[in-house]
């Protein structure tokens, strides 16, 4: 068995204090995946046409979590956007309200080819739907979800995770603020960097303005870089024997990030 992903929609419970198990069968021939990678959106039960931007990301490894969750809804008189991260959660929904996160999912137990999650609160109504996707199989040797802090001037910093990193998923909120916190204004990333031998990458920024009357927003797809802000850059330049290297370019200011590591054999 090679190092397998597999991904699957699914709508998620959203009543407090229940589960989903989310199951391929087959997947990974009945045993345990290793890691997981949700994605979550606005999207819910039957059709839906809306202006407005829901999302969160989150990756666990088994033993530990983490997330981040973003809001923006520009037809209004005035743009509202809110962020948030978490390292409790693997999924999280954050909304124009004051409140912060208004409800998440934790990571319950591995199951045959699956995975199963704990909703922890519920103020939103509908069912979203939610993109997983699994991985495992024989040659997924070590798995890492951590954060760190960004560094808050241009400069060098290794990520210790204890094996050789060979795939890295990154996610962050822009957020220097507590986690489960609310912070104002859109302004994300994610992105993916592997070690073959190019050091190949590639990011995707969002960004969106709070409380303005005339929308300020901007997406970029930044290749070479995990994230390519107004004020900085960051990009891995080096996968190490346990860790890895980042190098921030500009003026930067100290945003939480969130990563998935991999290992293969």
């Amino acid at each position: 068995m090679a190092a397998i992903f597999r991904a699957v929609k699914v709508l998620i419970n959203n009543d407090i204090g229940t589960t989903t198990d989310i199951v391929i069968p087959g997947a990974f021939g009945g045993a345990n995946p290793k890691a997981a990678i949700f994605i979550h959106s606005n999207t819910i039960e039957g059709p839906l046409d809306t202006s407005d931007i829901a999302y969160s990301y989150g990756y666990t490894d088994g033993t530990n979590q983490a997330c981040v969750t973003s809001y923006f809804d520009a037809d209004r008189t005035t743009t509202v956007g809110q962020r948030g991260w978490s390292t409790t959660y693997v999924m999280a929904y954050q909304s124009s309200q004051a409140n912060g996160i208004q409800c998440e999912w934790t990571f319950t137990q591995w199951l045959a080819d699956g995975v199963r999650i704990t909703t922890g609160a519920d103020e939103i109504g509908s069912r979203r739907y939610a993109t997983v996707i699994l991985i495992g199989g024989d040659e997924v040797a070590n798995v890492q979800v951590g954060d760190f802090a960004q560094l808050g001037s241009a400069g060098t910093q290794d990520i210790s995770t204890g094996f050789k990193p060979d795939l890295i998923f990154f996610g962050s909120s822009g957020q220097t603020t507590s986690q489960g916190t609310r912070a104002s204004s859109l302004n994300t990333y994610n992105a993916i960097a592997i070690d073959d031998g190019n050091l190949s990458q590639m990011g995707s920024w969002k960004y969106g303005r709070d409380n303005v009357g005339t929308t300020d927003s901007r997406l970029r797809i930044s290749d070479g870089f995990i994230v390519n802000r107004d004020d900085s850059t960051e990009k891995v330049t080096a996968f190490n024997a346990t860790s890895f290297t980042l190098t921030t370019t500009g003026t930067p200011v100290g945003f939480n990030e969130i990563y998935l590591a991999i290992g293969f054999s």
